[in-house]
């Protein structure tokens, strides 16, 4: 459970794995702002999914630093599986 497989709304499947880092960005007021960044951690019952929903709850848009040309919609992820 070092990977989870995440499924958007638009069919398309990623794979995120242990320690990758993601930027995110909020809405603030009328416009947005990076916000803080998230590391991929893994929980001994659960794997990646608590460390990747808590990025979801937080965030607007995030992406990943080492592939910043595509950014994914927070609210656009359907399913998580652990893998």
């Amino acid at each position: 459970m070092n990977s989870i497989k995440v499924t958007f709304s638009d069919g398309s499947i990623t794979t995120f794995h242990e320690n990758q880092t993601f930027q995110t960005w909020i809405k603030y007021n009328d416009s947005v702002s990076t916000s803080k960044g998230y590391t991929l951690w893994r929980h001994h019952n659960n794997g990646l999914s608590p460390s990747f929903i808590e990025m979801l709850v937080n965030s607007e848009f995030f992406f990943d630093i080492e592939k910043p040309e595509t950014y994914y919609a927070s609210n656009s992820v359907v399913k998580i599986e652990s893998i």
